[in-house]
């Protein structure tokens, strides 16, 4: 029994010792929920890659994500979510191998094979560049390597700061998934301009691809441990990659298969897209969120689609009201902008047949317009209802929400079934010109008073004739002996009831051609009290046996002359009153 307590002191002794020296484990960046490793941008497509605790058993959380340069803001939708392992993408590894006298050789010697694996490994999407950082002098620089075979160790020095920020500079803007990937001991000898440790771990903070470590046992007696404690704590530890520690030969396959876990099998592409392509210049940043955790990063949003797709009227346009229309304005950004503003439409009245309408044609005020940009509905309301007709639509300043702006060019023809145009125009003159219709109508109303007034003679009556004989009409038979011009004699008799008119008009009772007539000349009225004889203001006048007529006349004879002038060269017109 004591035996075998022993045995389990031992082993569990051992495990701890295992667990704190060497061994899988999973460091600070894997610990957290999701870890933003990498971006890449074309604009308005956005693509994330994202690992993490999280990341191992993705529950189809949804992202937001927004994107800001200065004060210009962009937000962003997530469009769909992949495992990197199953979406066909290759990627990039960058190795910077500290060869240096100061790394376990053993451990180097299986770094190499491990580094042959990998290179064996590699899909046709995938890229494997080595430098090896060991040099003979401080201010030294990094050394690609041909052939991972021809590796060798023993180089006096290590210029893995300065590495690190070359390489850094050189993949700022990356086509494709891409990582670099630390196997050292965490020493560094690198002497020049901007290779102190601030720098190095300002610069990997921004990076635009992630850092990996794989740390190897340093052999030296005077170590450098204020460096090699930078590398794992400040460089490693805190961003967006990830590491593990090699304190015996046979960690270095483990921490090889972990890394490429994590890398391989372990995270995801999340996808984004923008409302349009508009772009930033220069680096910009990214901050992409769930409810618990709020993943920020740097992005280059420096390019973009080219959208060369102008909006455009969707559908007919069709009636909403007396005085309203409706149709859609869509664009394949899913932004028309200017849309709700009332003087960016113009509708103009057009003919049949007419593509564009008249300069001269009618222009219909709008009222208001109502734009909803989640249907791409356009509802316009005009001041005044419209008429059934033709009409016309063109459009200004209305364009798309992409980088390019391009412009509503689209112009539709459309009818309507509104108002009948003819009772309108009438409504439309009397509501413009009343003052003109009271004006006429004033004016005919006092010529009406005025010849009645004129015809409101003094009646002469007779001996014995009463009341209602001087009232009441009656009918009299007339004889007009008519005498042109020519001397031609013509015969016209007529039954004359109140009263009728002579005059060139064919609206006379009695007409006959005469260019000296007036178009009415003068009126002959019956009562039974007498013939009268009035004048109609006319040119040339009107005269009774040689005396021209100034006055409403009463005739008694039974024959009299009335003729259009002076009696010279007209027409005679001798009435016999039967």
């Amino acid at each position: 029994m004591g035996k075998s307590i022993k045995k389990l002191a031992i082993l569990a002794i051992a495990a701890s010792v295992f667990l704190l020296f060497g061994g899988s484990r999973e460091t600070e960046a894997a610990r957290k929920k999701f870890v933003l490793e990498q971006t890449s941008a074309v604009a308005p497509d956005v693509k994330a890659y994202i690992g993490g605790t999280y990341a191992k058993e993705w529950s189809g959380l949804t992202f937001d994500a927004t994107i800001t340069n200065g004060e210009n803001e962009i937000a962003l939708s997530q469009t769909a979510v992949t495992k990197f392992e199953e979406s066909g993408e290759g990627i990039h590894y960058i190795v910077l191998l500290d060869n240096s006298g100061s790394v376990d050789k053993k451990q180097l010697n299986h770094v190499r094979k491990e580094l042959g694996t990998l290179e064996k490994e590699l899909g046709e999407q995938d890229k494997l560049t080595v430098y090896t950082v060991g040099t003979k002098k401080k201010n030294g620089t990094k050394t690609k390597v041909n052939r991972i075979s021809a590796i060798r160790s023993g180089a006096k020095y290590t210029v893995l700061y300065r590495s690190i920020n070359e390489i850094l500079a050189e993949e700022a803007s990356v086509p494709m998934r891409t990582v670099l990937l630390l196997i050292t001991d965490g020493e560094d000898d690198s002497e020049g301009k901007d290779n102190s440790i601030e720098n190095t771990v300002r610069n990997v903070k921004n990076a635009a691809i992630p850092v990996y470590g794989i740390l190897l046992k340093n052999t030296l007696s005077n170590q450098n441990k204020k460096k090699m404690k930078a590398t794992e704590n400040e460089i490693l530890a805190d961003w967006r990659g990830d590491y593990e520690k090699c304190n015996s030969l046979g960690q270095v396959s483990d921490a090889f298969q972990y890394i490429k876990k994590v890398i391989q099998k372990e995270t995801y592409i999340v996808t984004f897209r923008a409302a349009d392509n508009r772009k930033f210049d220069g680096i910009s940043n990214i901050k992409i969120s769930t409810v618990e955790n709020a993943l920020e990063g740097m992005i280059d949003y420096s390019k973009n689609t080219q959208d060369q797709e102008p909006p455009y009227i969707a559908g007919e346009i069709t009636k909403t009201g007396e005085s309203a229309i409706r149709f859609s304005l869509c664009d394949n950004s899913g932004i028309v902008k200017g849309a709700d503003e009332k003087g960016n439409y113009i509708i103009k009245s057009t003919k049949e047949g007419q593509k564009t309408p008249d300069e001269e044609a009618k222009t219909w005020a709008v009222k208001s317009v109502h734009y909803n940009a989640g249907t791409n509905e356009v509802e316009i309301t005009f001041e005044n209802p419209l008429l059934t007709g033709k009409y016309h639509i063109s459009f200004q300043n209305i364009t798309d929400g992409s980088q390019e702006a391009n412009a509503l060019t689209e112009q539709r023809n459309f009818s309507f079934e509104g108002l009948d145009p003819s009772e309108e125009t009438m409504k439309e003159l009397a509501k413009n010109y009343w003052w003109i219709l009271v004006i006429l109508a004033v004016i005919i109303i006092g010529v009406i008073v005025i010849i009645v007034m004129k015809r409101r003679r003094p009646v002469i009556i007779r001996e014995g004739t009463t009341a209602e004989e001087v009232v009441s009409p009656d009918t009299k038979r007339i004889k007009l002996v008519i005498t042109d011009r020519a001397g031609q004699v013509k015969e016209v008799e007529w039954n004359v009831e109140g009263s009728i008119f002579i005059g060139r008009s064919e609206m006379c009772n009695i007409f006959f051609d005469d260019d000296r007539l007036s178009r009415q000349h003068f009126a002959i009225e019956v009562t039974k009290v007498a013939c009268y004889i009035e004048d109609l203001e006319t040119t040339n006048g009107t005269f009774v046996n040689g005396v021209r007529l100034n006055t409403r006349m009463i005739g008694y004879e039974i024959n009299e002359t009335f003729n259009g002038n002076d009696g010279n060269g007209s027409s005679d017109c001798i009435c016999y009153f039967g």
